[in-house]
């Protein structure tokens, strides 16, 4: 009952988007499932030193997520990136390496099983 009264006080012309675009989800449960493992290992993280190891810690997180997201196997795609970082000088040189700017191809691991 609360989701149809949610519905009705919304903008009908934002919930009807999603019936005519097939492209948009109509749910969250991609989000949802790749935030599970960094859910399940929250405790484990929970002592971190610092905020900066924190911080590092999220960011390797979302680097290999999204790696995933772009059906790049993650080891190999980290791998690539820290060859290529020591070359990248300038901002689209850093913007080349994110993960939704490189193909399998690029990361030359021809064999490897993709996760997710």
């Amino acid at each position: 009952m609360k989701a149809k009264d949610y519905i009705r006080t919304r903008d009908q012309r934002n919930f009807c988007e999603a019936f005519v675009d097939g492209h948009l989800c109509i749910d969250n449960n991609m989000a949802e499932n790749s935030i599970r493992p960094f859910v399940l290992g929250r405790k484990n993280w929970l002592f971190s030193g610092t905020p900066e190891g924190a911080e590092a810690s999220a960011l390797f997180y979302s680097l290999i997520e999204t790696a995933k997201a772009n059906k790049l196997e993650p080891y190999a795609y980290l791998r690539y990136i820290f060859d290529k970082l020591l070359l990248a000088a300038t901002l689209e040189d850093y913007e080349a390496l994110l993960p939704w700017n490189l193909s399998r191809e690029q990361l030359a691991v021809p064999n490897l099983v993709t996760c997710g």
